[in-house]
Order: structure tokens, then C-alpha cells, then sequence
């Protein structure tokens, strides 16, 4: 059994992805100064997370079509089954909507932490403990390596970032 809705949506991510990667120089931005430095090549991180997205879609799209479950339901239980996956997709296309919209206002730390919270929970992860310290650890992972490893501008309230640069300080390594 294909599953319609995650095939529907992976071959548009994938669309998508390749519309992206070909029209990259014109969705780029000039490059910024980072911590009193130049960044990396503007389109360098787009072009690789673009590219890394399109493996793991490309490798979902296998998974759906030729190792899809070959359970046997009753129509009901396919039906419900099929809703249920619309409904996640929605809600999930909705928060990434309002993650792009409050990036910006909230910057990437907080945002991400609420989307990956969102996520979890919407992926049937049931432990608090487990679910605030993966949305906590990931992003302020992602935004250090991002933006000491990678150079990489991305948005953020300056009480984050001054605590994140006091850390660093604490810590030695600023």
C-alpha cells in the first residue's frame, strides 16, 4: 500500500528543492560580517542543506514506493489512517509556516526550540523530559555550529546571544 499523502508531499519537497538549488543566486542574500569577520560563500549553506534535503527525500520516495507496508486494513482503518496522515501533514506545513513568519520577531533559537517541541509532539512523543531537552540542545547546537563553525548569520535576539557569547567567554573559548 503507497501511502498517498507522504508520497504527495515528499515529491513536492523535492520539486521544490530542485526549483531552489537552480533559482539559489537569486534567492540569496548579500554576504554579512559575522562576529567582526566575513561569512562563508552566501550560497554555500543553502545549496548544502538543499542538497542534503533532496538525499533524504529522494531516499523517503524509495521507501514509500518500494518498501511500502504491505499490512492488510479493512477500508475504515485505511481511510482513518489516510486522514490522520492529511492532518499531520497540514499541521506540520502550519508550523513551519508560523516558523517563518516568527523567525525573525523571535529569532532562530526560540522559534526552533517552539517548532521542534511541535514536532515531536505531533510525532507522538509523550515524554516532557524528553521533548524539552531535544528541543532545547538542537537548536542551541545547531546555532552555535552554524554561526562559530560555518559563519552563518541567522536571526536572534540579542539576550540570547549575549548569553550565548557569555558562555563562550565562561568557557574559554570566545
Amino acid at each position: 500500500m503507497v501511502k498517498k499523502a507522504e508520497l504527495y508531499v515528499t515529491s513536492g519537497i523535492a520539486v521544490m528543492s530542485v526549483l531552489a538549488l537552480v533559482f539559489l543566486n537569486d534567492l540569496i542574500a548579500k554576504q554579512k560580517m559575522i562576529f567582526g569577520q566575513p561569512s562563508i560563500e552566501p550560497d554555500l549553506f543553502p545549496a548544502l542543506t538543499i542538497s542534503c534535503l533532496l538525499l533524504l527525500v529522494g531516499g523517503l520516495m524509495v521507501k514509500i514506493i518500494f518498501f511500502a507496508e504491505t499490512e492488510v486494513f479493512d477500508d475504515q482503518d485505511n481511510e482513518e489512517a489516510e486522514d490522520q496522515s492529511y492532518y499531520r501533514i497540514g499541521s506540520y506545513f502550519a508550523a513551519m509556516l508560523a516558523y517563518g513568519i516568527f523567525l525573525d520577531d523571535l529569532g532562530f533559537v526560540i522559534s526552533s526550540c517552539l517548532l521542534v517541541a511541535f514536532i515531536s509532539f505531533l510525532l507522538g512523543s509523550r515524554s516532557f523530559v524528553q521533548t524539552l531537552a531535544l528541543a532545547v540542545i538542537a537548536p542551541v547546537a545547531l546555532y552555535v555550529v552554524s554561526t562559530r563553525g560555518l559563519k552563518v548569520h541567522l536571526p536572534e535576539l540579542d539576550v540570547i546571544e549575549r548569553a550565548i557569547q557569555t558562555v563562550f567567554q565562561v568557557l574559554g573559548l570566545s
